[in-house]
């Protein structure tokens, strides 16, 4: 986590991971808001490691009030088998994803996407009723993470605090 780290608006982020494969494991890379509170939050990659043939993108926010919760399955080879470069190009207009410099999805940004964000990368256990599931007990698994980087575009002005 890099809250108290790095704090970026717009850019472009990416990681190099390899993904644990079982059931109940739940890999992600994600963008928080610094100043705290939820949503927004951009999900560069979630998988769900019963499912390592399949990531997911997504958009939470509240434009206006309104719930967005923009989540998109993207299909992809065994990312347990091998590393993979997982991205997200963030402008005031769109978001883009990427895996392995290919893009795999795209959406309009949202109104209230607009302020300076941190960089997670973690490995959740699911439990009973949670999205990956239940893990079994003896399940293990390593989240492999080769690097993390951020860019950020020369053509786009960012005031810093």
């Amino acid at each position: 986590m890099s809250q108290s780290l790095f704090n970026q608006q717009y850019g472009y982020f990416e990681i190099k991971a390899q993904l644990p494969k079982g059931r109940g494991l739940w890999p992600a890379f994600w963008l928080l808001p610094t100043g705290g509170g939820w949503p927004p939050e951009i999900d560069v990659m979630e998988m769900l490691g019963h499912a390592p043939g399949t990531y997911y993108v997504a958009l939470h926010a509240r434009p206006g009030g309104q719930v967005l919760d923009d989540v998109t399955a993207v299909a992809a080879p065994d990312l347990s088998a091998g590393f993979h470069v997982f991205g997200v190009s963030w402008r005031p207009d769109k978001i883009r994803f990427y895996l392995d410099d290919t893009l795999m999805h795209e959406s309009a940004t949202p109104a209230d996407m607009n302020g300076p964000m941190y960089l997670l990368a973690n490995l959740a256990v699911g439990g009973e009723g949670s999205w990956p599931g239940l893990a079994a007990p003896t399940q293990s698994g390593v989240y492999r993470i080769a690097w993390i980087r951020a860019w950020q575009f020369a053509d786009i002005a960012v005031a810093h605090p």
